[in-house]
């Protein structure tokens, strides 16, 4: 479904990947009208009980839409599942803006260099809800889960060589939530998550996620 119309008069940004021989990618982007969200335009959103709320940090990171999504993230109801992955950005969100995502945030979803920008982990699990999970994205070294009430659990990943890691935590957050939905554990859906990142490492391009049939020939010629 379309969530909202076309902005007359303006194209949609683009970005453009440069990937290195180790598979790092670095983002050279022009933004347009993806860029600019008002609070009319989200309060026109309809959600469903119990819907996942994904929050990009680019976006809390543009001057145009930033302050616009921390505000409608404090109208959502409890049955929101809120996963925010603050993304290398994060260094570049307006404080209130993030300190907003953060409070609302049931899950944070980041990796290692992300985590240092936000001041390491015990910074940001005390601006969380008690109940708020931080799942932090390890590359190779798969994954850990992190809680206020427990020990960290870490979950392994799966050995590949990487090609391209365009988009690899977003493929890693989108799976971990499919998990989620579909009544895993934590930890179940957290390695389904590692296996799929690994997968879309493995390949070239940003649009590298993979359908459950993949997935499984995948992680079995892998264990």
């Amino acid at each position: 479904a379309v969530g909202r119309q076309p902005t007359a008069g303006m194209d949609t940004g683009w970005t453009r990947a440069l990937v290195e021989a180790d598979g790092e990618r670095t983002f050279v982007t022009v933004t347009g009208a993806d860029a600019l969200v008002d609070a009319e335009a989200l309060r026109s959103i309809r959600y469903e009980k119990e819907d996942a709320v994904y929050v990009s940090g680019y976006d809390l990171a543009y001057p145009g839409a930033g302050a616009a999504i921390a505000d409608h993230l404090g109208t959502l109801v409890k049955d929101h599942f809120v996963v925010l992955d603050p993304g290398p950005l994060v260094a570049e969100i307006a404080s209130d803006r993030l300190a907003a995502a953060l409070n609302r945030a049931d899950v944070v979803s980041l990796n290692e260099r992300e985590l240092g920008a936000m001041g390491g982990l015990d910074s940001v699990m005390q601006r969380l809800r008690p109940a708020a999970v931080v799942i932090l994205r390890r590359g190779a070294q798969g994954a850990t889960i992190n809680t206020a009430t427990s020990e960290a659990i870490s979950v392994p990943s799966l050995e590949v060589k990487a090609v391209d890691t365009s988009s690899a935590g977003d493929v890693h957050v989108g799976a971990n939530l499919a998990g989620l939905a579909q009544g895993m554990s934590w930890p179940e859906a957290v390695l389904l998550a590692n296996r799929a990142a690994a997968y879309a490492v493995s390949r070239p391009g940003p649009a590298a996620g993979p359908s459950r049939e993949q997935l499984e020939e995948f992680s079995a010629g892998r264990w």
